[in-house]
């Protein structure tokens, strides 16, 4: 499946495998590919390959390859993460001297540059986080957890024009049987909202409603989250039509008994909607939401009372 003369780069002495498809019937050929992947693997010192397996649509195996031998600088890296997965300041410090040296031993190491960028930004240090991610991305560039951290930066300093770029391409690189793929796409439309521009982030919004959530994510209110968002983009966007159906889809459809974000937001944008649109009842629709905790449709209560 894989044209090792298409992969290897003689300049860099790496293999660089793009994102692609193969389409095939046999699960021998995916063991085979993924055996054959590994073993190359063992003979360097960075890198992440990751791959999955769909049948029928839905992922029935997946994997994510990196290196795994005794070479200096893989070890640091390892044991550096495992020391990442513990809590306490002590192991913070222990994690961030073997990622020092992990990358004093092989400076193009991306992901132990994207681990101690994760870790600059735990302890504080925004200046050193954001170059570490900078190193990252330029080493790995076509992998998309270094974009997806160096835009939260760009947020925080309010630069969305700059967190969109690399949130393009973290959606660009990534698939989506990636939670990396998804929280891009959620944080571009935000973005987006963010700057004013609601025609952008439309079709952002209008794809992350048709995602297939996952318990974990209703019980998160993810869903909620994003009709609520949705339903203001429709507002701005004049489609108030369009949002009085998307949400009534969003409540009547799903149960929300389970999550922990309450409904009061979609039910103020909803009642919003149904006074834009001139559709009755949207006075009780408000007293929900007022009784849900929305104080914004506590105050519009008594400005129409």
């Amino acid at each position: 499946f894989i044209n090792l003369e298409a992969i290897f780069q003689a300049d860099q002495l790496s293999l660089l495998i793009q994102k692609h498809s193969f389409a095939h019937e046999f699960d021998k050929s995916w063991r085979n590919t993924v055996k054959l992947i590994q073993h190359a693997s063992q003979f360097a010192v960075s890198g992440r390959i990751y791959g999955w397996l769909v049948e029928e649509g839905s992922v029935s195996a997946s994997v994510v390859i990196e290196p795994d031998n005794d070479h200096g600088s893989v070890r640091h890296y390892q044991r550096a993460v495992g020391l990442l997965e513990s809590e306490g300041m002590q192991k913070q410090e222990e994690a961030l001297e073997l990622l020092n040296h992990a990358i004093q031993a092989h400076e193009g190491h991306a992901q132990a540059l994207h681990a101690r960028a994760e870790l600059w930004c735990e302890l504080g240090e925004k200046d050193r986080a954001l170059e570490d991610y900078t190193c990252s991305i330029r080493w790995a560039p076509i992998l998309p957890e270094g974009y997806l951290g160096r835009s939260r930066m760009y947020i925080e300093a309010g630069q969305y024009e700059d967190a969109i770029m690399d949130l393009t391409s973290a959606v660009k690189f990534g698939i989506p049987h990636q939670s990396y793929y998804w929280e891009a796409r959620q944080m571009k439309a935000e973005c987006f909202m963010r700057l004013g521009d609601f025609r952008n982030a439309e079709p952002e919004w209008r794809l992350l409603s048709r995602r297939n959530f996952s318990p974990k994510d209703h019980q998160a209110g993810i869903p909620l989250q994003i009709a609520t968002r949705y339903g203001r983009t429709l507002l701005e966007n004049g489609k108030a039509d369009e949002a009085i159906r998307m949400i009534e889809s969003m409540v009547l459809e799903n149960d929300h008994s389970q999550s922990t974000v309450p409904l009061a937001d979609l039910l103020l944008i909803r009642g919003l909607a149904m006074k834009k649109a001139g559709k009755k009842g949207f006075l009780s629709v408000l007293r929900e939401a007022a009784r849900a905790g929305s104080e914004q449709a506590a105050d519009l209560l008594l400005t129409t009372a």
